[in-house]
C-alpha cells in the first residue's frame, strides 16, 4: 500500500478525535470544546494563560487553603473533594505540557461552578479571574 493513501485516513481520524475532545493548548492558544460545559472550562484555561497562569501562583494556592479553612459551605466541599488536589505539590510535573496540574483544573472548574460569572464567586477569588 502506498503511504500517501494513508494521509487522508489519518487526517480524518484526527478530525473525528477533535470532535470528541476538549482542550486548551497553552502553546498555540487553540481552544477546542464540544459542549457548553467544556467551552466554559477551556475558556477558564485560556483566561488563566492570559493572566500568566495565575493558578500556579502562591497567592491563588494560599487563597484556596484559607478559604477551605475559614468556610464550611458547598464550595469548600467541592474544593476538598476535587480530584488530585489534596495530594497536589507545587512541584507537580505531569511529564507533558498538554496536561494541566490539579490546581489548574481547580481554577477552571471554579469558573464553571459559577457559570463564568466572576461576580458570583467569593470575593477572595474574584481577583484571580479579572483581566484589568
Amino acid at each position: 500500500m502506498k503511504l500517501w493513501l494513508l494521509i487522508p485516513i489519518v487526517v480524518l481520524a484526527i478530525g473525528l478525535k477533535l470532535k470528541t475532545m476538549s482542550f486548551y493548548d497553552y502553546t498555540t492558544g487553540l481552544t477546542n470544546c464540544t459542549n457548553d460545559y467544556s467551552c466554559l472550562h477551556e475558556s477558564a484555561h485560556r483566561l488563566d494563560d492570559s493572566l500568566g497562569t495565575i493558578s500556579h501562583s502562591r497567592e491563588f494556592a494560599d487563597a484556596v487553603r484559607l478559604y477551605v479553612l475559614a468556610n464550611q459551605d458547598e464550595l469548600t466541599f467541592k474544593i476538598v473533594m476535587f480530584d488530585g488536589l489534596m495530594n497536589y505539590s507545587e512541584q507537580y510535573e505531569s511529564g507533558s505540557e498538554r496536561f494541566s496540574s490539579p490546581i489548574q483544573e481547580l481554577y477552571a472548574e471554579m469558573y464553571v461552578w459559577f457559570n463564568g460569572d466572576i461576580s458570583k464567586m467569593p470575593v477572595d477569588f474574584q481577583k484571580f479571574y479579572k483581566e484589568d
